[in-house]
């Protein structure tokens, strides 16, 4: 993922898998989110965050680090479709971070 978008790929969202085997997707989310800031990618990159462990404390450290959204596994489609939705849509008041 990181790869692409230094290339200069560009996605409407980035879905993260927590639980990776190389990077685990908060690290991945971090370096995403500081690439951001040093101006590196643009700053339209939707990070959503998944995984099979599911506590508040986790949640909250998603949330911190960058992540626009998080899901926990198994992902169902009507949820990543409600993300879709408001990731396409213009800002509207929709609920992120």
């Amino acid at each position: 993922c990181l790869r692409l978008l230094c290339e200069g790929r560009r996605f409407d969202a980035v879905f993260m898998d927590l639980e990776m085997p190389n990077m685990d997707g908060i690290t991945a989310t971090r370096q995403i989110r500081m690439m951001e800031t040093q101006g590196v990618l643009p700053t339209v990159n939707v990070v959503i965050g998944m995984s099979t462990t599911s506590t508040e404390l986790l949640w909250r450290e998603c949330f911190d680090i960058g992540f626009d959204y998080f899901e926990e596994k198994p992902v169902y489609y009507s949820n990543i479709h409600k993300y879709v939705k408001t990731i396409n849509a213009p800002l509207d008041g929709a609920t992120k971070r």
